[in-house]
């Protein structure tokens, strides 16, 4: 009886979009910074060295896994950070699933977007010699990325989540946030171009991350808390009806 008193608590949460916003922020921040030292580190060169000289194909299709797997934990982190935050006032799943749930989704949107992202820059600046013309696409380029990344990630939550109805609010909710996310990413990507390399270009990326996942985050608890809401009055409503 007093887990029930307990999680029904957890729904009425103050600032749910916020709560929300910040641990998205937090975690792809967070991930952005890992992911980083990770890939500098001599612990992927060194794991890469495991295979074979002689076997190039395996080598390359192997370093590209392990790639994507490192980019992909960036996600897998945000998405354990914002599941745990929207089960705070949604009951569409319990905690451990959505965190689980929100580990798998953006783990698989970090990895399946990393290529075509770079792919989409890299075209960009092929078709744009002067590189600071480059830099002015960057945030709309970024926008369209983000978009991208949210339809991915949020209909693999939706999916997951709040079932097949209510997988279209969410992938809605998760394309505006994400794209609007990736338009805030690429202004700070572009200013963060000005910087020296080091500690304080590596810090305005991750605030940029913070601001995409953010974003995200937030439209994500307003359709999770619109669901909660619609089931609350719902529910009134059953139990105001005459027997």
């Amino acid at each position: 009886m007093a887990n029930e008193v307990e999680a029904e608590n957890n729904k009425e949460v103050q600032y749910p979009l916020g709560i929300s916003a910040l641990a998205f922020g937090a975690g792809m921040a967070l991930g952005f910074i890992i992911v980083y030292f990770l890939l500098s580190s001599p612990l992927i060169r060194a794991i890469a060295a495991l295979v074979a000289d002689g076997q190039p194909f395996v080598k390359v299709l192997f370093g590209v896994f392990l790639f994507l797997g490192t980019i992909g934990l960036g996600g897998a982190l945000a998405g354990v950070m914002g599941g745990h935050a929207l089960s705070r006032f949604s009951d569409a799943a319990t905690e451990q699933r959505f965190q689980r749930r929100g580990a798998i989704s953006f783990f698989v949107a970090h990895a399946v977007m990393s290529l075509p992202a770079l792919a989409m820059v890299g075209l960009v600046s092929f078709f744009n010699q002067d590189i600071d013309v480059s830099f002015t696409k960057l945030p709309m380029l970024f926008a369209l990325i983000g978009l991208l990344y949210g339809l991915l990630g949020g209909l693999l939550l939706g999916l997951q989540t709040a079932g097949l109805v209510r997988t279209l609010w969410v992938t809605l909710a998760s394309m505006v946030g994400f794209g609007l996310g990736g338009l805030l990413l690429g202004l700070v990507l572009r200013g963060a171009a000005d910087l020296d390399p080091g500690f304080w270009r590596v810090l305005a990326v991750a605030a940029g991350f913070f601001l995409f996942g953010a974003s995200g985050g937030g439209l994500l608890a307003f359709v999770y808390k619109g669901f909660q809401d619609q089931r609350k009055i719902l529910s009134l409503i059953h139990i105001s009806e005459p027997t």
